[in-house]
């Protein structure tokens, strides 16, 4: 375990691209069910590694679809609590985020109270040390947040999936 580790309000937070969060049985190519393999053992040994307590990520139950949170099944598989940091349409519409998804994609406006409430959910009976995935254009502003909250936040990585993006785009 990180000596760092016995920080009181530790979190550990790495930024995504969200494509490698969700495994998906239609995967695009071979690639990608490998990089979904990796990004997993990545997680299981950062959680055997760090303590972890309770991993949470940027993500609600309605987006995931078909597909099956890779952060998930490693907590499930290490029995540590998992949660869902992002509100769900309804759930957004009711705390004046956004109205629907197209919304959503309007970081300027909506990336703010979004982070507040991701905050607020892993801050809540938290148990640290936390791990938390994001995406990787909020890892700074993230950052700030928690720190602002009084958590001492470690990224431990930034741009995973970025190169299954590069794969899928390809012509």
């Amino acid at each position: 375990m990180c000596a760092d580790a016995e920080a009181e309000n530790l979190v550990f937070l790495i930024g995504v691209f969200h494509e490698i969060q969700v495994r998906r049985s239609h995967a695009p190519s071979s690639y990608w069910s490998r990089e979904w393999d990796r990004f997993e053992k990545y997680l299981d040994r950062l959680i055997d590694e760090e303590g972890i307590q309770i991993a949470a990520e940027e993500l609600s139950k309605k987006a995931l679809g078909t597909g099956e949170s890779v952060l998930q099944q490693v907590a499930q598989a290490r029995s540590i609590e998992h949660r869902f940091l992002d509100p769900d349409e309804e759930e957004s519409a009711e705390l004046g985020i956004f109205r629907n998804l197209a919304d959503c994609r309007d970081v300027e406006r909506t990336g703010p109270p979004r982070e507040r409430e991701w905050v607020k959910r892993a801050a809540t009976n938290a148990r640290p040390p936390l791990l938390v995935l994001c995406g990787d254009h909020h890892v700074r502003s993230l950052t700030a947040r928690l720190e602002d909250k009084g958590f001492e936040v470690v990224v431990q990585g930034r741009s995973w999936g970025a190169a299954m993006l590069r794969f899928a785009l390809r012509p």
